[in-house]
């Protein structure tokens, strides 16, 4: 992948140039900070135009590495930031529950969370 800058991705959306616009290493730094829609002088939603273009290559089994490795983090805990023996440290020295009142803490919310990865294909789309 080339790096391109946001504004050819969307400048490549816009004209329909689908192939364009979903190539380069800009569509995958994007961290959706808002900062971009904050600042277009157009009220363009350059994020949900990133977005858009980032599901359409994950259905077509393209998805940068990192963001595979965070989606495997949420298919295996609920979340996509590990709760290791850190952070239960750190929540315990804030007088807080070692596990956050999530699915992390709920076996029956896990099973409920998988069940919708599942029909959602989520799992497989990370697989690819």
């Amino acid at each position: 992948m080339t790096s391109l800058r946001p504004a050819y991705l969307m400048r490549a959306s816009l004209l329909g140039l689908k192939d364009e616009a979903m190539d380069g290493d800009a569509l995958w730094q994007c961290t959706t900070c808002y900062t971009c829609v904050e600042w277009c002088p157009n009220n363009v939603q350059v994020v949900d135009v990133i977005t858009a273009l980032r599901n359409m290559m994950a259905a077509n089994g393209e998805m940068y590495d990192n963001h595979k490795k965070v989606a495997q983090s949420l298919i295996k805990n609920g979340h996509t930031v590990e709760n290791n023996d850190k952070i239960r440290g750190l929540r315990k020295d804030l007088g807080l529950s070692e596990n956050p009142k999530t699915v992390m803490d709920n076996a029956a919310a896990k099973k409920d969370f998988d069940k919708v990865l599942k029909m959602t294909k989520f799992t497989k789309l990370v697989e690819q």
